[in-house]
């Protein structure tokens, strides 16, 4: 499992298709890119498993995403 946590923006087209993905529980083609001085990017496949949003008072919007990766991780040429 991948899980990481985002600033969570309703319209930002990436956040909406991660909920839309959670919702249908489909498999999915997904990137992972890095913020290394080269942005490697990982590739691999999986469905959402969870998207959890958070909206406290007085700070940003945050979520909780968890996908269930299948199969292998490719990672950077």
């Amino acid at each position: 499992q991948l899980k990481f946590n985002i600033n969570y923006l309703p319209q930002d087209e990436t956040h909406k298709q991660l909920i839309a993905d959670a919702q249908v529980g489909d498999l999915h083609n997904y990137e992972m890119v890095m913020v290394d001085s080269g942005t490697s990017t990982w590739a691999f496949t999986g469905f959402v498993l969870d998207f959890e949003a958070q909206a406290p008072i007085d700070a940003p919007y945050t979520a909780s995403v968890t996908i269930q990766v299948s199969g292998s991780i490719t990672p950077p040429a």
